[in-house]
C-alpha cells in the first residue's frame, strides 16, 4: 500500500508542477506579446514624430517661398502619419502613454493650423523662415520627451539615443 501511494503522490505532484509550470509559461508569453506589441507601436509613434517634427521645421523655413505648397502637403501627410500611429498606441496602452500621446497630437493640430494660417505665414517670412520666437516647437519638444520618456518608463528600457533630442534642439537654434 505504500507503493501505491507513493506513485500516486509523485504523479499527483508531477501534475500539479506540469499545470503551474504551463499556467506561468502562458503568463510569461502574454507579458512578453504585450510587451513587444507596446514597443512596435511606441516605434511606430515615435518614427510618425520625427516625420513631423521635420515636416515642421521645413515647412517653417519655406514659409511664403514657392515650394511651400508642396511643403505644406508633406505636413500634412506626416500630421496623418502621427494620427495612424496614435491609433496604435490607443490600443497598446496603458493610459499614461494614451495620455502622452494625445498632448503630442493635440499640439501637431495647433501647428498644422499656424502654418495654414496666411498671418502666421506673413510673420514667419519677414522673420526669414526662422524658428525664433515660434513658443509650439518648443511645446512640441517638451511633450515629444514626455512621449518618449513615459514609453520608455512603461517598456523598463533605458535612455539609449539622448542625441535625438540634442539635435531637434540644435535645429531649433539653428533654424
Amino acid at each position: 500500500m505504500t507503493g501505491a501511494w507513493l506513485a500516486f503522490a509523485t504523479a499527483g505532484t508531477a501534475l500539479i508542477g506540469g499545470f503551474l509550470r504551463a499556467l506561468l509559461q502562458g503568463t510569461t508569453s502574454v507579458r512578453g506579446w504585450r510587451r513587444q506589441t507596446r514597443f512596435e507601436s511606441y516605434a511606430k509613434f515615435i518614427q510618425a514624430e520625427h516625420q513631423f517634427h521635420n515636416a515642421v521645421i521645413d515647412g517653417i523655413s519655406a514659409a511664403g517661398l514657392p515650394p511651400f505648397r508642396e511643403k505644406h502637403i508633406a505636413l500634412l501627410d506626416a500630421q496623418l502619419a502621427l494620427g495612424q500611429a496614435s491609433s496604435l498606441v490607443n490600443v497598446a496602452g496603458p493610459q499614461s502613454c494614451v495620455a502622452a500621446m494625445t498632448g503630442l497630437t493635440a499640439k501637431a493640430q495647433e501647428i498644422v493650423d499656424d502654418l495654414s494660417d496666411d498671418a502666421f505665414l506673413e510673420e514667419a517670412r519677414q522673420a526669414d523662415g526662422t524658428l525664433e520666437g515660434y513658443p509650439r516647437l518648443q511645446q512640441w519638444i517638451d511633450l515629444a520627451e514626455d512621449f518618449e520618456a513615459t514609453a520608455r518608463q512603461v517598456l523598463g528600457t533605458e535612455r539609449v539615443n539622448g542625441l535625438r533630442l540634442r539635435s531637434l534642439r540644435a535645429k531649433k537654434v539653428a533654424g
